[in-house]
């Protein structure tokens, strides 16, 4: 953290201890002897149970447990119906993290990922062959930036960015680009290929 954030951050704690002296008496009788009385009578309530009880609930919490669990590979208790969700296509999917893109850097590289394996598997498809990396030679030229968020999305991960701070702005990445412009260089790419 740079200067500015520990003068900030030490400003709202010397602010918060100011504020917090004169509500001592109240968060003590609302919060703190509530809770003693609280757990002061859990424990009186513990100490009258004898102890065999509570190894009785116990064995029978892991007996339920462990029964539960097996309850499904019962072949004669395996008639209940299991709701299962469809599974999201890639272009719903793609969709989703798209949205999602404004929440952090994972959810970005995670487009980027995306968009990544579909030029990789256009390339692909161009060379014939299956390929580990972009052959930039085999698709159409494109922008330096988009190059280096493709380049960003299938070499590196999400932890190779750096994750905005509290106070300032975001940094500049790789995964910045507009997806919109990539989405069209794809686009083009595959009516090039379809003729």
């Amino acid at each position: 953290m740079n200067r500015t954030r520990w003068i900030l951050l030490g400003g709202l704690l010397l602010i918060s201890a100011f504020l917090a002296l004169p509500l001592l008496d109240v968060v003590d009788t609302l919060v703190i002897a509530p809770i003693a009385y609280l757990l002061w009578g859990f424990g009186v309530i513990y100490s009258l149970i004898p102890q065999p009880v509570f190894w009785v609930l116990l064995v029978l919490a892991v007996l339920y447990v462990a029964v539960s669990t097996l309850y499904d590979d019962i072949p004669i208790y395996t008639n209940r119906k299991r709701k299962r969700l469809p599974a999201d296509g890639s272009i719903a999917s793609l969709s989703k993290w798209m949205q999602k893109g404004q929440r952090g850097v994972y959810y970005k590289w995670q487009t980027a990922n995306m968009l990544a394996r579909m030029a990789l598997e256009m390339a692909s498809l161009r060379a014939g062959r299956p390929l580990r990396r972009l052959d930039w030679s085999l698709l159409p030229p494109a922008s330096d930036e988009i190059r280096a968020y493709l380049e960003a999305g299938l070499n590196r991960t999400f932890a190779d960015f750096q994750v905005p701070g509290w106070f300032g702005p975001a940094p500049k990445t790789a995964l910045d680009v507009d997806v919109n412009d990539v989405l069209k260089y794809l686009e083009t790419n595959m009516e090039m290929e379809n003729g």
